[in-house]
């Protein structure tokens, strides 16, 4: 566009602002300080606006969604830096704005300045076709509702190769191919396949969830992960993360002048490691900010642990005119007017919904209070916490009273019933200690060998030995032992001992690890696992390894399902056997660890290469000596005598 003048002086004027614009021009043909050309500046604004290619996705879909789609599908190529395609049912654009839409800064949202200030619309700043245009090929076809043909465009490097006429359907269809291949340094910056797919899953989740009214379909390699429909926002919830967070949802309901609150929040039960089940959103749009996320955690206070995360999915919903989100390019930054109000507000909403629902602090943090009815007689408190997979037991009518294979155990928890019923009181413990007293030495060595050992951190084991004091990482030494075994049988071609179960066994899992164990349905088989996939987010299993038991699976597919979402580490032939090794070792950790046990595993650890060396590398034994002690002794703050502290 060019520059508009307005005149109002002599032909004077005119012809002196001529001359300065002539010196001007002669000027920039010798400074050393010239314009960038345009696809250069197209390329560095997409450092800002594509840096990854879950910002691609989060791009075209906003696209779609403001085009009026009530149908957005996504394909997903080689963690997206190979293809993704976003294909929608909107309204189409013409030859005309299909062109235009790659131009900087050209939109259809804004219009003039104060309309940054009522913003209602997904995008606005008119920059992220372009940035994608520059780093990456692109292709998009488009056809307006009513009209007969469409017209298709490929852009090349930032500038359009091909504009031409043809038959596609109604909607738009973006495929963004080669990411950052004309930037390879740029590229070779991109993660490993696993850590982009988790964002790109991420960008997908937090569309879906606050637009619930509009139908997904979301493939990622040829494979379905995701196909959700129409509906409400609990049921979207419930479709995204399986049926079994419905039980666990607690609506959030609040309505004020400055923000109204809607959505949901996890039940204490629900509380993660990480923080995957964590969804904030401000006039339909994802975004971040961790004064409103300490709100969150400032009511679940003393319901539970400091480091795990509670799971909430809340929506807000504030007067465009007091917000700002022309922040930062990826829209994700955003100022209220009213910060510390709205705080106040969410919060006291968030109290008022975990006191209606009678969600009360927990005795212990692992589990909901009332879980373990062994604990009153003495028992081990049993963990119930972490519903990343919900084994449905029930299907086994006889499953408390079956013995774990070859260790000749009461069921689970009997013996703390059987005592309680023998001595109410509880005062029956004094006497068997003195009766063991009396027990000869070779029966008190074997009983010694039955006694569960109390481990620090329960994990840590400290033994002396001739060589010092080793401080073992039983976790570390337990994955590494199952990890040799698992690789062992893998090689060898031999099918492992499996144990049939008498019912198929349905396991509510995450979508990822479903549709992931379903690529790698003949590793997982080959390992003793009979699987049948029942849907996006239920497996039914047949048959079990035989070191598990049917009350091991919650507790295995909770660690599988929190190593899935923190390292995404199923990508490799050799690393599922990592997952594998690292869940059974939690296994039996959770069960516990007999005197004998730990011998046997200290000796087998000392059988393999390496035995100081965990399967990802990390120390996992250390030896320290006498010396070792001491200094550590000599080097601690002393301490001053008992006469001076007086």
């Amino acid at each position: 566009m060019g520059t508009q003048w307005s005149i109002h002086g002599s032909w004077a004027d005119i012809y002196c602002c001529h001359k300065i614009s002539s010196q001007i021009k002669c000027l920039m043909t010798t400074s050393q300080i010239k314009p960038l050309p345009e696809n250069l500046v197209n390329q560095i604004a997409a450092g800002e606006v594509v840096q990854r290619p879950a910002s691609v996705l989060k791009e075209l879909v906003e696209n779609a969604i403001d085009a009026g789609a009530t149908e957005i599908k996504i394909f997903i190529e080689g963690a997206g830096s190979q293809r993704i395609e976003v294909r929608d049912n909107g309204k189409g654009m013409s030859a005309e704005d299909l062109s235009m839409c790659f131009v900087r800064h050209a939109t259809s949202k804004l219009h003039e300045a104060d309309d940054l200030f009522s913003i209602n619309t997904m995008g606005f700043r008119g920059e992220a076709l372009a940035s994608i245009a520059s780093v990456a090929h692109v292709v998009v076809e488009s056809r307006q509702q009513g009209k007969a043909t469409g017209n298709q465009l490929q852009i090349e490097g930032g500038s359009i190769s091909t504009q031409e006429e043809c038959a596609c359907a109604e909607g738009s269809a973006f495929t963004v191919s080669d990411l950052f291949s004309n930037i390879p340094a740029r590229r070779n910056f991109l993660k490993s396949h696993g850590v982009e797919m988790k964002h790109l899953n991420t960008a997908f989740l937090r569309m879906a969830l606050i637009h619930p009214d509009i139908s997904f379909d979301y493939e990622v390699d040829g494979r379905p992960l995701y196909a959700v429909k129409p509906s409400s926002m609990r049921k979207r919830i419930c479709d995204l993360f399986g049926e079994r967070i419905n039980e666990g949802l607690i609506p959030v309901e609040e309505s004020t002048e400055v923000v109204t609150i809607q959505g949901f929040i996890g039940k204490p039960s629900l509380a993660k490691k990480t923080n995957q089940e964590q969804f904030l959103f401000v006039n339909g749009r994802a975004i971040r900010s961790p004064y409103l996320q300490h709100a969150v955690k400032k009511a679940f206070e003393g319901l539970i642990a400091p480091e795990r995360k509670a799971s909430y999915f809340i929506a807000l919903t504030v007067d465009a005119n007091k917000l700002d989100i022309n922040v930062h390019p990826a829209k994700e930054e955003v100022k209220f007017e009213e910060e510390k109000i709205i705080y106040s507000i969410l919060l006291a909403a968030l109290k008022h919904s975990l006191s209606k629902f009678q969600v009360q602090p927990a005795i212990d943090f692992d589990q909901e209070q009332g879980l373990n009815t062994y604990s009153a007689f003495g028992g081990e408190k049993e963990d119930f916490g972490h519903n990343k997979a919900r084994a449905f037991t029930s299907h086994f009518p006889f499953s408390g009273g079956m013995a774990r294979h070859g260790e000749g155990r009461l069921p689970k928890g009997a013996s703390e019933w059987t005592n309680a019923f023998v001595n109410p009181g509880g005062s029956e413990q004094p006497q068997i200690r003195q009766a063991n007293l009396n027990l000869g030495e070779e029966e008190t060595i074997k009983q010694h060998s039955h006694q569960k050992i109390e481990l620090f951190a329960k994990k840590y084991y400290a033994k002396s030995m001739r060589n010092g004091l080793m401080v073992l990482d039983v976790h570390g030494a337990l994955t590494k032992i199952r990890f040799e075994q698992l690789e062992a049988t893998a090689q060898s071609g031999q099918a492992p001992a499996a144990q049939g179960l008498l019912f198929s066994l349905p396991v509510d899992l995450p979508a990822t690890l479903v549709a992931l164990m379903r690529s790698q349905q003949e590793l997982w088989e080959s390992m003793g696992w009979s699987i049948q996939f029942v849907h996006d987010t239920q497996i039914e299993l047949t048959a079990i390894p035989k070191e598990l038991h049917q009350d091991d699976l919650q507790t295995y597919f909770d660690k599988v399902s929190t190593c899935l979402a923190e390292h995404e580490t199923l990508h490799s032939e050799r690393k599922p056997l990592h997952l594998m090794a690292t869940a059974q070792a939690t296994v039996q950790l959770k069960r516990g660890i007999f005197t004998e046990e730990m011998n046997e595993i200290i000796d087998t650890l000392f059988a393999l290469k390496y035995p100081e060396r965990g399967i990802r590398g990390q120390l996992i034994l250390r030896f320290l000596k006498e010396i070792d002690i001491q200094k550590m002794l000599l080097n601690s703050k002393s301490i001053p005598p008992l006469d001076a502290a007086r």
